[in-house]
């Protein structure tokens, strides 16, 4: 896991979405996108934002985001199936997508005038848990969809020895990490309490990690066994504790580990 997330559009674009969802381009909306901006002709063409995850009225993942204003929105299964949905005129827009009953990973994409520009990861929605919905992104830490996360929300490692791990503080300030008790890295959190940090992934095998940042702190346990290869698919779901682990491939190749944590309470 390089430490950047910069050659996150391209590892997507990879993925062949814009093939396979032109085969689908049924299931879109009807409608004409906004025309683009000068800017965006020049070539930057923001991607959707994913909101939250919440339950339809069927019991299946609805995803709420902000695109551009009548923009077109695509989500890409890994078994090839593809969704979409048109932002209304205010770029909000709902798309619904197949639960299976198990989790759900999808690449959601934004579609304007033959460009495909993605959200900046691939969503995961837990099984019967949208609350903890997450942007996997390869390469760098995956981001909790949800504003009210824990301190420690998100964990991510891989077999080359890089981590990360995320979350949101309720107070501004900087944000340390021990592993096993030992100081591992800070960084200070953002302007909305989140932040995001990289350290060395430590020897596989259970590890302690704490997160401290003025008066608050939260530990949680990690098993950094390297990742697996998902058998039959794009990833794998196993419940570890208070967390779900998805061991996944990324789009460019390579594995990662992902620890979504479930419960608010330290570990």
């Amino acid at each position: 896991m390089t430490r950047t997330a910069g050659n996150l559009a391209a590892q997507l674009a990879a993925l062949g979405c814009a093939a396979v969802l032109a085969a689908c381009g049924q299931r879109t909306d009807p409608g004409a996108a906004t025309p683009l901006s000068e800017a965006e002709q020049a070539g930057y063409l923001p991607g959707p934002v994913i909101l939250a995850v919440v339950a339809a009225a069927d019991g299946a993942p609805l995803v709420k985001g902000r695109a551009r204003p009548s923009g077109r929105i695509r989500a890409t299964l890994p078994s090839g199936e593809a969704y979409g949905a048109t932002a209304d005129s205010k770029g909000r827009f709902e798309l619904e997508l197949p639960s299976g009953g198990g989790s759900l990973m999808a690449a959601v994409t934004g579609e304007d005038g033959g460009r495909s520009t993605p959200a900046e990861g691939w969503l995961f929605a837990p099984a019967g848990d949208f609350d903890h919905a997450v942007l996997l992104r390869a390469g760098t830490t995956s981001r909790a969809i949800a504003s009210n996360v824990a301190l420690i929300a998100v964990v991510d490692f891989d077999a080359a020895g890089a981590a990360g791990i995320s979350g949101r503080s309720p107070v501004a300030g900087e944000v340390r990490l021990f592993v096993d008790g030992v100081a591992a890295g800070s960084v200070q959190t953002g302007s909305d309490g989140r932040y995001s940090l990289h350290f060395s992934s430590p020897a596989p095998g259970p590890h302690r990690l704490r997160i401290a940042v003025g008066g608050q702190t939260q530990e949680r346990t990690v098993d950094f066994s390297p990742p697996v290869a998902p058998a039959g698919g794009r990833f794998g779901v196993v419940r570890r504790g208070d967390a779900l682990r998805v061991d996944w491939s990324a789009p460019g190749g390579g594995l990662q580990s992902t620890y979504i944590f479930t419960s608010d309470a330290a570990s």
